[in-house]
């Protein structure tokens, strides 16, 4: 049932449905779990993976739906909503260990995400 599903998707948004075609991918994947605490452009990761951004972003779109910056971003999140509901440290540490320049970049970006601030993140989903 999954696979008729998955199948459905893929040709609804025109997808490649198979993510392991592509090493370049599966590497992007990788680096972004790995650096996504220092590296949050488009431009940095490609660097590392030694392509284009625009080959990114292309492999991206063709493979995720998404481009390379949405992806980013959803990583950089999924990271901070980790560190507020399983750390104890304050949202300006949180802020300052993502690399934002200041907790109300932090503040913003989060807002512009989940449509809540990260205090009432924290507050909402730690019980």
């Amino acid at each position: 049932m999954l696979i008729l599903v998955n199948r459905s998707y893929t040709d609804h948004f025109q997808l490649k449905g198979n993510l392991y075609r592509n090493n370049d991918i599966l590497k992007f994947r990788n680096l972004l779990r790995r650096h996504i605490r220092m590296k949050q452009t488009v431009k940095e990761y490609a660097d590392l993976l030694d392509i284009n951004r625009n080959r990114l972003n292309h492999l991206c779109q063709e493979t995720f739906g998404k481009n390379a910056l949405s992806i980013i971003h959803d990583e950089l999140l999924k990271s901070c909503k980790s560190d507020l509901l399983t750390t104890g440290k304050t949202i300006s540490e949180i802020s300052y260990e993502h690399n934002f320049s200041a907790p109300s970049n932090f503040v913003r970006f989060f807002k512009s995400l989940t449509k809540q601030s990260p205090a009432n993140y924290r507050q909402e989903y730690a019980n």
